[in-house]
């Protein structure tokens, strides 16, 4: 899930809080969203060349959108 929600900022510039994750526990929102924000900053912090391993492109442009997902994420808690 967490790469499906790195694909949507990435790929199609969607905003974190126009994402819609649902689980069954709140223990499972908060595993899930620690997966996520995981990815996402290492994504952000991803310095290997301009592709990630996951062929996404990480410019500036995404390190921003990247890095506002996260600030967003942190405020939402």
């Amino acid at each position: 899930i967490e790469h499906l929600v790195a694909d949507e900022l990435l790929t199609r510039g969607t905003r974190i809080d126009e994402i819609l994750v649902v689980t069954f526990t709140r223990k499972a929102a908060a595993e899930l969203g620690a997966r996520i924000r995981s990815r996402l900053v290492a994504l952000r912090d991803f310095r290997g060349g301009t592709r990630s391993q996951h062929a996404w492109e990480i410019d500036d442009e995404a390190r921003k959108r990247l890095s506002d997902a996260i600030r967003d994420l942190e405020l939402a808690q």
